[in-house]
């Protein structure tokens, strides 16, 4: 089941990538320890407001959350975008609970034990995916491909992702945690789908967005991976109550609750925001403001970035922005197959792709480092290259994802890449994709 090893026809690319990953993982923990060790006295004054990275945003908010009463300024956990320095803390409250294991530590090392716990997650990733790979060719009648095929498609997947692995790298980010667990959720889907519905539910302790699951298993009446779902996410309120007590546990996730809700990035069209959502506005807006200056001059942008601006399309961005969300939503209603009998473990995974990248889409604050959550869909277009009804098709996809998603983060030159992503170009990206895996979907219903 591992998928790490060199396998198959080509040795040497096993090798190769397992020198690369030993690599990535040296690199990432070493800047980390470097990083978090700066500030590390600074990290413990938790009334003090400075800017700090997102792991040391979690770590200071786990203190917060688990602080004295006597401790004056610490008891605030969440707090609204803006008013202070320092990221704020946006994980839900269970999340916290379980880094206090690590806050023991100081957050130099605690930095370094999180980021294994991420490696540990990759390479379970690797192991998980190489089966759902293996388990979805399966009813393939005469698949193409030589021995060693599912290897080298995941390491493959990978190496497609790669810019967005090493954001989610670079920042000590959760998705490797998430994304291990949806395919974990995936795998264990056809003979333990309760199981696989805690999977869900603890991708969700980490960050909500895992939530995209939900409905999806709700639409294919998969009422049993459901009820672990709500399962575990009941579990982890009684985690948080356990931790912290009763009315603090209330107090808490009220506190989540109105610091999501005030969160004025979720209006926001900085380029970093690859969703449509932000494309929508930054394409409306009647003055191109200052919510850029990570890759561009604003003024290099204004009245061109903004080709659409009207003041009265722009009194009416909220209604733009729900038809764009409903156009989306409509789509995953008539790409996913409803049905009582079981579908297959090769459509699980494709529909799964296709959620998620619907899930990208409509996220008003998706990261640039969010679409690790790519994976599924990759390992699908892998799987369906090996069926010849499929196979133009899932080339064609492939050869997208490397154009689209690929080369125009920082590969290719600056005057290329810049407006790439000015233009939210990663998002339209994600867009094209969607809609090639809505067509396939559509298709297969009638080979």
């Amino acid at each position: 089941m591992n998928a790490l090893p060199a396998t198959g026809a080509n040795p040497w690319f096993g090798r190769a990538f397992l020198l690369l990953l030993l690599g990535f993982v040296i690199y990432h923990g070493s800047r980390h320890y470097r990083h978090s060790g700066e500030h590390a006295t600074q990290l413990t004054q938790l009334t003090e407001d400075f800017s700090t990275s997102d792991f040391e945003a979690w770590w200071r908010t786990s203190l917060r959350m688990h602080a004295a009463d006597d401790v004056p300024g610490a008891r605030p956990v969440y707090f609204p975008m803006g008013s202070r320095e320092e990221n704020p803390g946006k994980a839900p409250p269970a999340f916290y609970s379980a880094l206090q294991a690590l806050t023991p530590f100081g957050p130099r090392w605690g930095a370094v034990l999180f980021w294994l716990l991420s490696v540990a997650s990759l390479l379970g990733t690797f192991s998980v995916g190489l089966a759902l790979v293996r388990r979805a060719s399966a009813d393939i009648a005469e698949p193409m491909g030589r021995p060693g095929y599912s290897d080298w498609s995941v390491r493959l997947s990978f190496l497609l992702l790669i810019p967005y692995v090493h954001l989610c790298a670079r920042y000590n980010q959760v998705g490797f945690m998430q994304v291990f667990l949806l395919l974990l959720a995936l795998r264990w889907l056809p003979e333990k789908p309760t199981r696989a519905g805690l999977a869900i539910a603890a991708g969700c302790v980490i960050k909500p967005i895992a939530l995209v699951m939900l409905p999806l298993l709700i639409w294919k009446k998969a009422y049993k991976a459901t009820a672990g779902v709500l399962l575990g996410v009941a579990v982890s309120f009684l985690v948080v109550i356990l931790d912290v007590g009763f009315d603090r546990s209330i107090a808490l996730h009220v506190g989540w609750f109105e610091a999501l809700a005030d969160d004025p990035s979720m209006g926001g069209y900085h380029e970093r925001y690859q969703g449509l959502p932000s494309f929508v506005l930054g394409s409306i807006t009647p003055v191109y403001e200052d919510q850029i200056g990570e890759v561009a001059d604003v003024s290099e942008w204004d009245g061109v970035r903004n080709f659409a601006a009207s003041q009265q399309l722009w009194s009416h961005a909220s209604w733009l922005i729900m038809i764009t969300l409903g156009l989306l939503g409509l789509g995953c209603a008539l790409g996913v197959r409803r049905s009582k009998s079981p579908d297959t473990p090769r459509r699980w995974l494709l529909e799964t792709g296709f959620v998620l990248a619907a899930m990208l889409l409509m996220n008003p604050t998706t990261w640039k480092h969010y679409y690790w959550f790519l994976l599924p869909a990759l390992l699908a277009a892998f799987v369906e290259l090996r069926d010849p009804r499929s196979r133009r098709w899932a080339q064609a996809f492939l050869i997208c994802v490397a154009l689209l998603l690929t080369l125009p983060h920082r590969v290719l030159p600056r005057f290329i890449w810049e407006p790439y992503h000015v233009f939210h170009g990663i998002a339209l990206g994600c867009l094209v994709l969607w809609l090639m895996m809505l067509s396939r979907l559509r298709q297969s219903r009638r080979d």
